[in-house]
């Protein structure tokens, strides 16, 4: 970027990498503020905001229309440079443990999205989406991709998260199934044994509305290890993602849920929702403007018929 190292050297480089930050917030189309408020916002002379506004229009960061006595209308907008050139140092990213060939496209496109537009980025991936929203309100990521089940649950009782994303149906997972333990079963019964994972919001709420009005005993275990626990004989049964089945090409005796209100929630659970938490609204234009749904399922859809190799 023109000569963008010397200007940040100056005594108005801290100007301009806070005035990038705040036009972060604006829209193309929208009217921004008057010198004055700016100057008045960022504590200096009203010479250095215009000095700040031209350095942003000659680096095509910013594009501005006077409308007169109407004000000042933003004609065109370039988020990754106002990003670059702001004091906000990277993105940050939570996302669920890529367990499956879907998991692997949606961390792909997301991952390559941020790298097509060379912006600093960091994505990690923690199991179970309730400690995701965790992390996400104690500050320690931008965004937290969790399951449409997650997503609801949490912005029911957290006002501060907002559903900014809904990549659609499919996005995080194509459903769930019942397994077994043994070829004879077909259905939960009374007085099985049924696993459940309590670290994760969706599976157990799956599984309570599965074994709704049944006599069984739950027995708590980390998702990870259903194999073992059904193999070993420990559980009767538990919920597990299609996915992986498909995926990994594992044989074991299967049905489809059959409760109503356990079909209703494992069509919501397939949809992968962005959350933000803090109050940015300059991330929430970023992330809206990099993470275009149809083109990240484009992504994920590549890798999950090999055509793309997986990276993240």
């Amino acid at each position: 970027m023109v000569m963008l190292m010397q200007w940040l050297m100056t005594k108005n480089g801290v100007a301009i990498c806070r005035l990038a930050t705040e036009l972060l917030s604006y829209k193309i189309g929208e009217k921004i503020d008057t010198v004055e408020n700016f100057s008045a916002l960022l504590s200096v002379g009203r010479g250095t905001v215009q000095s700040a506004l031209k350095f942003l229009a000659k680096n095509n960061a910013i594009q501005l229309e006077p409308r007169g006595h109407l004000g000042t209308y933003i004609e065109s907008l370039d988020y990754e440079k106002l990003w670059k050139i702001s004091d906000i140092n990277y993105i940050s990213g939570l996302m669920p443990l890529p367990r499956s060939r879907r998991y692997e496209g949606l961390a792909t496109a997301i991952y390559k999205s941020f790298q097509d537009r060379a912006l600093p980025f960091n994505l990690a991936f923690m199991r179970g989406g309730e400690i995701r929203i965790q992390a996400l309100k104690d500050g320690k990521a931008d965004f937290a991709i969790v399951s449409g089940l997650t997503a609801q649950a949490e912005l029911k009782e957290n006002s501060g998260l907002r559903k900014l994303i809904d990549f659609g149906p499919d996005s995080l997972v194509s459903g769930h199934r019942i397994l077994f333990s043994k070829p004879g079963f077909s259905e939960i019964t009374d007085g099985m044994i049924v696993g459940i994972d309590q670290a994760s919001s969706d599976m157990r709420l799956l599984t309570e509305y599965e074994c709704s009005g049944k006599n069984v005993e739950f027995m708590s275990f980390p998702y990870h290890q259903t194999l073992h626990y059904l193999n070993s004989g420990k559980i009767d049964a538990a919920i597990w993602s299609t996915d992986e089945l498909t995926d990994r090409n594992i044989d074991v005796p299967s049905s489809r849920l059959s409760t109503q209100k356990a079909k209703e929630l494992n069509d919501i659970n397939t949809h992968a929702i962005l959350i933000t938490g803090h109050s940015r609204k300059m991330l929430d234009n970023l992330l809206l403007d990099i993470l275009c749904p149809k083109q990240i399922r484009e992504i994920q859809t590549s890798v999950m018929n090999e055509k793309i190799e997986p990276v993240y």
